[in-house]
């Protein structure tokens, strides 16, 4: 019986994030249209990522909640462009053991383009468990760089550059 409750509160979550993601996606969208003219704000993609690591992998390990194996991930995603050559992109993201959620992490990039293959930015990447400690001294992985990004091959016509 739980598993079936479990089941039921996975899809149930889904659908009640990605409708809200819609609301979300539907205002931001009308902002960037009214705003369209003088490009300060462009959403480029939002989206709703849905994983189950148990069909594939029933023994599948993530250190972050070791010893249990992660049973399904959620991601909320978002990409926005202000002034044309600035860019926000965003993350959110879950892992569940069972009907449990035990982890959330928050990966974010802010960056100024500098030219169609060049982008300079801040990375900030961090997971944090929910409902216990971690073993390291109750730390949790967290990733704070400046990104320096050397496009090879981009096609024309994506997120414009600076110069």
């Amino acid at each position: 019986m739980s598993r079936i409750k479990a089941a039921f509160f996975s899809i149930g979550l889904v659908l009640g994030i990605g409708f809200a993601l819609f609301l979300f996606g539907t205002l931001i969208s009308r902002v960037a249209h009214a705003a369209d003219s003088y490009h300060i704000i462009d959403l480029n993609e939002l989206t709703l990522d849905y994983r189950n690591f148990a069909v594939l992998n029933p023994n599948a390990r993530n250190m972050l909640i070791y010893p249990e194996p992660p049973k399904e991930g959620i991601n909320v995603g978002m990409k926005v462009d202000v002034l044309t050559y600035l860019y926000w992109d965003s993350q959110i993201e879950a892992l569940t053991t069972d009907a449990q959620y035990r982890a959330i992490g928050l990966e974010t990039r802010l960056g100024v383009r500098v030219s169609h293959y060049l982008e300079i930015g801040y990375l900030h990447h961090s997971q944090h468990l929910i409902d216990r400690d971690h073993a390291y001294m109750n730390k949790y992985p967290v990733e704070d760089s400046i990104q320096v990004k050397l496009y090879l091959y981009r096609a024309k016509g994506e997120r414009e550059p600076l110069f």
